[in-house]
């Protein structure tokens, strides 16, 4: 145990946020008994970005985006969470 690493734990019952994922029992766990997952973002994200003015590759830039959007869709369990 390393005692500089803290963890917290957020759960309102139903469901906990862990790292980047909210875990829940969504429609999967009633039908299949399997945990659903979905993205979570904290209040303080600011959704902050290289500016594209940067002198960055443009490829570099591109990807932060793509990146993103590949990791909701890794991430996320139900469709209408993407």
């Amino acid at each position: 145990m390393v005692p500089s690493i803290k963890f917290s734990l957020e759960s309102n019952g139903t469901s906990v946020n862990f790292l980047d994922l909210t875990i829940y029992k969504g429609k999967r766990f009633y039908s299949s008994g399997l945990l659903d997952l979905k993205t979570y973002q904290k209040p303080v994200n600011a959704y902050l970005y290289i500016p594209y003015t940067s002198e960055h590759p443009m490829h570099t830039l591109k990807s932060f985006v793509q990146s993103e959007l590949k990791r909701y869709i890794r991430t996320n369990s139900d469709f209408i969470n993407f």
